[in-house]
């Protein structure tokens, strides 16, 4: 069931008071960029009836029209004020899951998000690995990477 934030998104959208960039990943209001952000880093855009939204999820809606039910919007470089269209797409809860915590079994990687990847956060998860450690607050081991530390070991 899509958020009720989104049917008000989409009726800013259509009366024009909201408008965006999809390849800047910008959202406006009343022509002024959105910039305000969470404590989490995601940038949050107040509607005039008080409401707020993400601004992935106004940009998802501006040019895909809607989120389809059971699905998120998932930063795929990870850097959550980044809301260029090209970098956001709509996934499961589940796989955003695996994307956060940086397990190898998440399929959705394109070349282009491995160059835009945080190098410090790439040899995190490389050493966590490699030692055994899971992603942060799991501690299950290279099983959560769905992979063996022999081959971990190989790609060091």
């Amino acid at each position: 069931m899509p958020k009720s934030n989104d049917h008000h998104a989409l009726a800013q959208l259509d009366a024009g008071t909201l408008t965006v960039n999809a390849d800047l990943g910008v959202v406006y209001l009343h022509g002024k960029p959105a910039t305000n952000k969470t404590v989490h880093g995601y940038v949050r855009v107040s509607l005039p009836n008080g409401k707020q939204v993400l601004a992935h999820r106004v940009i998802w809606l501006a040019v895909h029209g809607h989120i389809a039910d059971g699905l998120v919007i998932n930063h795929r470089n990870r850097k959550r004020d980044d809301n260029r269209i090209d970098n956001l797409e709509a996934i499961t809860p589940q796989q955003n899951t695996l994307h956060a915590t940086g397990s190898l079994a998440y399929v959705g990687i394109r070349p282009a998000d491995v160059e835009a990847v945080d190098p410090l956060w790439l040899a995190e998860m490389l050493q966590r690995a490699a030692r055994g450690d899971g992603p942060p607050d799991r501690g299950s081991g290279p099983a959560e990477f769905r992979v063996s530390r022999d081959r971990i070991k190989y790609a060091l």
